[in-house]
């Protein structure tokens, strides 16, 4: 029928270009609809034969058993490596660096030494806590040794802790206490088992409280932090799998499991984020 050839060439150019596969796609999966009479059918047959007898070609045709199941979909983004610990170590203490004892790459155990400060002024501390302990305990034992004496018996604890108290021996425990952590913290140490990445000081260096001295990450417990945009995001499911490339390693793919799916949306970039 012409009228149908022309109408139907007149509808394919309006379709966009961008379309034409997937409109063709859908239209080679409708054959074998119903209300052909059975002339058109042995003619549609035999048109086909002597198409395929004039070609020469023939071409293969499979068939496959239909099964029910999940349609998965897959979201292609990037991502960042991220440690599960990456600390920057801080000096705790006003002091003079002695010692750096570890390199940027070194590996590290938890514990392990990396910068010491000068001991010299933190143990001068001590020594100087632990005298006036001792002084505050001399003034503590005057108020109660002489009534013990006096009366031939043991001072009732309630006069000890008030003879403490007026001595000063609690405050002189406590400043003691803290001139010790201050000398452990004299040492900086690896909180964790890693990797040094930065060393912010050198030997003879003055340092404050609270000033960068070493980052250490710990390489043993990484995580993907994957961008995913926002009409993609409720794709995404918390134990869902994530297949990892790289470019360095493009044939060795590493596979994992989406342990979160955080909710805020960057506004600029109109993405959230997984892991």
């Amino acid at each position: 029928m012409p009228w149908i050839r022309s109408s139907f060439a007149e509808a394919m150019r309006r379709i966009p270009s961008l379309l034409w596969g997937t409109f063709l796609v859908s239209l080679i999966s409708l054959p074998g609809c119903k209300g052909k009479d059975a002339n058109a059918e042995g003619k549609g047959a035999d048109s086909t034969r002597a198409g395929s007898d004039s070609s020469g070609m023939a071409l293969p045709v499979a068939g496959q058993e239909a099964r029910r199941g999940d349609l998965i979909l897959s979201v292609v983004t990037t991502g960042q490596v991220r440690s599960d610990a990456f600390a920057k170590l801080k000096s705790e203490n006003n002091g003079t660096v002695d010692a750096v004892l570890v390199t940027p790459g070194q590996v590290v155990h938890k514990g392990q030494p990396l910068v010491k400060l000068d001991p010299r002024p933190f143990d001068i501390a001590v020594r100087e806590a632990e005298a006036a302990l001792e002084q505050t305990m001399m003034t503590y034992r005057d108020y109660v040794v002489p009534d013990s004496v006096s009366t031939g018996r043991a001072v009732p604890e309630d006069r000890r802790a008030n003879a403490e108290i007026r001595a000063g021996v609690p405050a002189a425990r406590v400043r003691l206490e803290r001139a010790k952590l201050d000398q452990e913290r004299s040492v900086i140490t690896a909180p964790f088992n890693g990797i040094v990445d930065e060393v912010s000081v050198a030997a003879g260096e003055r340092v404050n409280a609270g000033q960068d001295v070493v980052s250490v990450v710990d390489v043993n417990n990484l995580r993907i932090e994957a961008q995913v945009l926002e009409h993609d995001l409720s794709l995404v499911r918390v134990g869902g799998q994530a297949v990892i490339t790289a470019a360095a390693a493009p044939d060795h793919p590493v596979y994992g499991t989406v342990i979160a799916v955080l909710p805020v949306i960057d506004s600029i970039k109109r993405a959230g984020r997984a892991l």
